[in-house]
């Protein structure tokens, strides 16, 4: 059975794409005496009921010396925040039960730890159709609020699959008859996506300066890199991981 991940969402346009989502499920919304009425607007309009509305000056309080400062991520300390489960699948085999199984791509992250590149790479995944994000429970970013708006609300619109063992998980994609294909700066190899254009794909990116895990290259069926151009520098994981969906993207469109 699916599960879920809890999740603090600030900024009213995410909480509005929250909302929006089968699958999310509203705990509370906790807001401050001076932006109540709104609070209580959001609450109507979305069906919340009213023991779910809390006003949370105290914490505001708490927080007044930030205002005007980003806290540890990077974020605008915010006076509203929607507290919510958002349903998250536990294994390959539960998100394809009763599925077709399809020649389209999916996306794996192996120890992708900063939020912005996280919530980054979810929006890409979305907009190239990717069918699901499959990551390691430990040793990546949690599902936070700079998550949150990094993705500009596709995490709560592409499936999301955690998983204990990451390893495993990719064995599994190759007995769906799945190809791993792993995007490594160091590789001789230049991508070609139309290989595998009527194939099922899994990208699998690794996190920025570490790359992926020995473990996880030794499991990928191709490792390759973007370019040929000698002595350029790399792009960010999320920009590179962009660049290659795209163009599985495309060669499954044209092919």
């Amino acid at each position: 059975m699916p599960t879920s991940v809890q999740v603090e969402i600030h900024g009213w346009n995410e909480m509005e794409e929250a909302m929006n989502s089968p699958r999310v499920s509203v705990h509370k919304l906790l807001t401050t005496t001076k932006e109540m009425s709104r609070a209580q607007e959001f609450a109507k309009r979305h069906g919340l009921r009213p023991h779910q509305v809390m006003v949370d000056d105290d914490s505001r309080k708490h927080h007044s010396k930030k205002n005007h400062r980003k806290d540890k991520e990077g974020m605008r300390q915010r006076s509203t925040r929607l507290l919510v489960e958002l349903g998250v699948h536990r294994s390959l085999e539960e998100f394809w039960t009763g599925k077709e199984k399809k020649t389209g791509f999916a996306l794996a992250l192996d120890q992708i730890k900063d939020p912005q590149n996280f919530g980054a790479l979810m929006r890409s995944a979305h907009f190239f159709g990717a069918e699901f994000l499959l990551y390691p429970k430990d040793h990546s970013s949690p599902i936070t609020s700079t998550v949150v708006r990094a993705s500009a609300g596709a995490v709560f619109s592409l499936p999301l699959i955690e998983v204990s063992n990451l390893s495993r998980s990719m064995d599994e994609f190759r007995e769906y008859g799945g190809y791993l294909l792993g995007l490594d700066g160091e590789s001789n190899d230049i991508f070609a996506a139309d290989r595998y254009a009527a194939d099922l794909v899994l990208l699998v990116l690794g996190s920025e300066g570490q790359g992926m895990r020995h473990l996880t290259q030794k499991k990928c069926d191709f490792l390759f890199k973007l370019t040929s151009f000698a002595g350029r520098d790399s792009l960010n994981v999320s920009v590179a991981g962009a660049l290659a969906m795209y163009q599985i993207a495309m060669s499954k469109k044209q092919g």
